[in-house]
């Protein structure tokens, strides 16, 4: 079993941070929008890291527990993804270079490793290549 306390404190830091975020009515702009997406994200990140060791580490695992970790990896593996694209929309938000990401270049430039990305976690559920749930060895990484 890994060492998941990393997750446990992170969880409680996006919550404080969320907290802070509601407390102090910090909606009204579009870089606090996105950082609140961001910290959300981030946070369903961390459930997701804790709830997998909890699902694949009871070996052998049942047919339910490898769907079930089938679908907790590829939640996760796609919101870490879409974390980074959330992360650089914010940068550019706060530094006031947004409109550069509106123009077909940028939307190019900022979607076009995502949906890679994207791609391939679809075809692992027919190829595996990414990562894999087994009954016997629970989660394993792929070649990918």
């Amino acid at each position: 079993m890994k060492n998941f306390y990393f997750d446990i404190c992170a969880i409680a830091i996006y919550l404080l941070i969320l907290f802070v975020y509601f407390s102090r009515r910090m909606t009204r702009f579009p870089a606090f929008r996105t950082f609140f997406i961001m910290a959300v994200t981030s946070l369903i990140c961390s459930i997701l890291d804790i709830w997998m060791e909890f699902v694949v580490n009871p070996l052998p695992l049942s047919e339910t527990a490898v769907k079930l970790g089938m679908m907790i990896s590829f939640s996760y593996k796609l919101l870490r993804n879409a974390g980074m694209v959330i992360y650089l929309i914010f940068i550019c938000t706060i530094t006031k270079t947004d409109h550069r990401l509106r123009t077909p270049l940028g939307r190019i430039v900022l979607w076009t490793p995502n949906t890679i990305s994207l791609v391939l976690l679809i075809q692992n559920f027919f190829t595996r290549n990414v990562f894999t749930v087994t009954q016997e060895g629970g989660y394993a990484e792929g070649l990918y």
